[in-house]
């Protein structure tokens, strides 16, 4: 990938720019940049978010034309993930569906169901989740229980999934099932497209320690669906599942890295407001910490441009996302370890409410780090990849 900008790509970055300058959420601009504190009003919020930006004709920019895209490259896929970063932009209700599900769909869905769905993940209209892990199958995918049984035109759904990210608000889920017999463990998969409003369907969100529920358990009781829910090749969601991960692990994974970039820059400038300048610059440990993390935030980003590259290609390279989604979530948790100690306790607290909108930004990136490490496979099995096919140990 040539990381130098041609002048039309240049002029590209000139344009969303600008348009976010005009569109993002009133008060954005000045700094006020907060989502609302209750989570079914902060959906809500990220939902007329989508809406305005496929307005604004900027969802599925690198989707082919065919289905409904705009057929640009995955670089100027990559400047408006940056500049919607850097202006700290809300995320969209439906990243699910757009990054995750679609590209799915493009490669396994047949025609009448990229027809039906496409428009309707790209518009809004239909919020996606993945109900892939279960109590017993988290990071494990290949340990998948729930059950899939034919019955005539039909498909009969038994079982329970966990952690399912916003589920509570999502109108359909994509849904890894077993298909055949547990022996054969990812060849006997199978992935369907599930209206959460079929009867036999419960969704109970969890607490959890930050007082939120964006997690939910999802109940699955003789949930009958047509045939033609099935998408990809029967017992064949093993090669849904690789290509989600392929999309979760290409250019939405520049958009993490820049995410940690903007958080970084932030907490030096709330640091050197508070202490000024002298206060960063006298303590040496703090000075090797803070360019510890930037040289691994600049490598991080060169390794997700890299990546993006060989995708674009047409190759998938499981153990350099497996390095970068592991860096990542160290790297999370480290910077926001180093934003309590520059911040103190009191970034425990949360902040407070002023207008019904919530201000605890470090307090809510101090508790979600910690998950990383957990979700997307946890990093013990990264690392596991990485030693089997870097470094070819045995075992």
């Amino acid at each position: 990938m040539n990381l130098t900008e041609t002048p039309a790509e240049r002029e590209f970055r000139r344009r969303v720019r600008s348009w976010l300058a005009d569109n993002l959420p009133e008060g954005w601009t000045e700094g006020r940049r907060a989502e609302p504190r209750r989570l079914d009003d902060r959906f809500q919020f990220r939902h007329a978010w989508h809406k305005r930006l496929h307005e604004g004709g900027w969802i599925g920019l690198h989707w082919p034309v065919e289905y409904g895209g705009r057929g640009f490259t995955s670089v100027e896929q990559l400047i408006f993930h940056e500049e919607m970063a850097t202006a700290e932009a809300p995320p969209v209700a439906n990243w699910v569906g757009i990054e995750l599900v679609a590209p799915s769909l493009m490669r396994w869905g047949d025609e009448a169901q990229k027809r039906h769905y496409l428009p309707r993940i790209m518009s809004g209209e239909h919020v996606w989740c993945q109900a892939w892990s279960e109590p017993g199958a988290g990071s494990d995918l290949t340990a998948v229980a729930t059950r899939a049984e034919r019955d005539g035109d039909a498909f009969v759904i038994n079982g329970r999934k966990r952690w399912i990210s916003w589920a509570q608000f999502a109108t359909h889920a994509a849904v890894l099932v077993r298909t055949g017999d547990p022996a054969l463990r990812h060849r006997s998969l199978s992935c369907l497209i599930v209206p959460l409003d079929t009867p036999g369907i419960t969704v109970r969100p969890i607490a959890m320690l930050n007082g939120e529920a964006e997690e939910n358990d999802v109940f699955f009781e003789d949930v009958r669906v047509p045939a033609s829910a099935l998408f990809g090749p029967p017992d064949g969601g093993w090669s849904v599942v690789l290509t989600a991960m392929a999309a979760a692990r290409g250019s939405t994974s520049l958009v993490r890295i820049v995410d940690l970039q903007v958080q970084f820059g932030k907490m030096v400038r709330q640091a050197a407001a508070r202490g000024g300048n002298r206060f960063l610059l006298d303590d040496s440990h703090l000075r090797r910490r803070l360019a510890r993390a930037e040289a691994r935030l600049q490598a991080l980003k060169y390794l997700a441009y890299r990546m993006t590259a060989e995708i674009e290609a047409g190759e998938i390279d499981g153990a350099a996302g497996s390095t970068e989604k592991l860096l990542w979530s160290e790297l999370s948790q480290e910077l926001t370890e180093l934003a309590l100690h520059l911040e103190g306790p009191r970034m425990l607290i949360g902040g407070h409410v002023e207008d019904d909108t919530w201000f605890g930004h470090w307090r809510e990136a101090f508790m979600r780090a910690k998950g990383t490490s957990v979700e997307g496979g946890t990093s013990e099995i990264q690392r596991n990849t990485i030693a089997r096919r870097v470094l070819r140990l045995a075992g």
